[in-house]
């Protein structure tokens, strides 16, 4: 994906030192990090890649949205039918949490006080709120501010409507023509 730096509204896919320095300018970006861990530049962002399939940790787990942001579109606060191929592989987790693997258990970082200082639109939790990841938030960066999605968009853009509904509204948003009624944004 090419980025666009001229303008009040950037889409990208990296989030290298250019694109924060337009941000704290004024532009608007998305940053478009399906790919979590394997997004080269991903700025002070760290993410959680989730159990892919099934498991006992995705059987106690929820992906959730704020609908208010999503206003007439077919989304409901807990991701169904409508978010098929579209549910995120990786979240930005507010938490430690540990990477088990075959040899030994890695002890990760989170972001913990990240939940505290943006707007989360979606996120998921697992185990009791055990574990709790943001899946599009925003944060205010200087004069602008960064919607991070790490929803399926950029690779289900083609084969499904629903997502490029959400990638238009997400546009007019961070353009300022469509304005959230309420937010139910959870702090």
């Amino acid at each position: 994906m090419e980025e666009i730096t001229q303008a009040n509204l950037i889409l990208t896919n990296s989030l290298d030192k250019e694109i924060l320095a337009q941000s704290k300018k004024g532009s608007q970006v998305i940053f478009f990090a399906e790919k979590g861990d394997g997004v080269k530049n991903k700025a002070h962002y760290s993410f959680r890649q989730l159990d892919i399939g099934e498991s006992w940790a995705r059987a106690s787990s929820m992906n959730y949205v704020d609908t208010a942001w999503f206003e007439g579109l077919p989304i409901q606060p807990e991701m169904g039918w409508e978010f098929d191929r579209l549910i995120p592989d990786y979240v930005i987790p507010f938490k430690d949490y540990k990477k088990v693997g075959k040899k030994q258990t890695v002890n990760m970082f989170g972001n913990p006080l990240l939940s505290e200082n943006v707007d989360i639109t979606s996120g998921y939790f697992e185990g009791w709120l055990g574990q709790n990841g943001g899946s599009v938030i925003k944060q205010d960066m200087g004069e602008g501010s960064i919607l991070t999605v790490t929803w399926k968009l950029v690779s289900q853009i083609e084969h499904n409507p629903i997502a490029l509904l959400i990638l238009n509204r997400h546009i007019e948003i961070m353009c300022g023509k469509h304005k959230v009624s309420s937010s139910k944004s959870v702090r």
